[in-house]
């Protein structure tokens, strides 16, 4: 209900109701809603010799560039375009699965629901409708805030830009992640950046083994996929009453029964995307094409 009549009737963006879930931008048929884009910002900090940038990459990534484009092709496009390395934001899913079940395991024993904290939108639909649910979502930080706090210890003096699928995590980024998040792309903008380099992902080399570096287990690039959280964090709690929802329609179908007492659980994993990430509004392909890819990938990581 963030969209209302504005002056000479043309349509305005309630700010204080707005999840950033970019639900509006993928149905407005006209292209008349639009997020801020920051390729000219990591246009700048790519042609910056001084500066190391890195590239830190969403789990949904996969499938995005099709079927040829696996990691290592991915992460020697993206060094083409000038990206100084590549990590991929599974890795902070794995810390935030481990973390996240020790807070059920917590949450549990004092009678409390629990519910998740990395997707931004289902997080600032809870802040702004459900208030006292609000104060049941996770301490624990976001996959691509773990990940660059990873990165940043290694390496203080890098620019980090998170690639996904996400308009939500451009707000988060300037929310949480000020001082640490220098910008923010959607895989749409990360494909004009390719085109304008003349880079084809499929058609690159792939890099050697050693410079792939730390890699995620599937569990951390589940995170992509409605239920990956809800199995990464509740691995170990199987007696735990829980519920993975997908869709801010269906969450906030599920938030207001919860609300009202009508239902109770111990854990809700919500995401603001049918599917999950995948099926964000800056994707490039089907959610279905999506899974498939991520499905694969998963089994390759063990």
């Amino acid at each position: 209900k963030a969209l209302h009549p504005g002056e000479n009737k043309i349509t305005e963006v309630d700010g204080d109701k707005c999840v950033e879930c970019g639900a509006c931008i993928e149905a407005c048929p006209f292209g008349a809603i639009s997020e801020r884009s920051e390729i000219l910002q990591v246009i700048a900090l790519l042609k910056n010799k001084e500066l190391s940038t890195m590239a830190l990459v969403a789990p949904s990534i996969c499938g995005q560039f099709g079927p040829m484009v696996d990691w290592p092709r991915l992460v020697a496009g993206l060094k083409k375009l000038g990206f100084a390395g590549v990590v991929p934001v599974a890795l902070g899913a794995d810390v935030v699965g481990k973390l996240e079940s020790r807070e059920l395991m917590e949450r549990r024993q004092e009678g409390q629901i629990l519910f998740n904290s990395c997707c931004p939108s289902f997080k600032n639909l809870l802040m702004k409708n459900y208030p006292t649910l609000a104060l049941h979502v996770s301490q624990t930080k976001s996959p691509m805030m773990v990940t660059a706090e990873m990165v940043q210890a290694d390496a203080p003096a890098a620019k980090l830009v998170f690639i996904g699928p996400c308009l939500a995590k451009k707000g988060e980024a300037k929310r949480e992640g000020s001082g640490l998040i220098d910008a923010v792309l959607t895989f749409e903008e990360l494909t004009a950046l390719l085109v304008a380099a003349d880079v084809n992902l499929a058609e690159c080399a792939p890099v050697a083994e050693e410079e792939i570096g730390l890699m995620p287990t599937a569990k951390g690039i589940n995170f992509a996929h409605a239920g990956g959280v809800l199995a990464a964090v509740t691995g170990q709690e199987n007696g735990a009453k829980t519920m993975a929802v997908a869709g801010l329609r269906n969450c906030q179908e599920l938030l207001t029964k919860i609300a009202k007492g009508a239902e109770t659980y111990e854990f809700v994993e919500g995401m603001g995307c049918e599917g999950g990430c995948i099926g964000g509004p800056g994707t490039l392909v089907n959610t279905k094409v999506a899974a498939r890819a991520l499905r694969k990938a998963t089994e390759s990581n063990g």
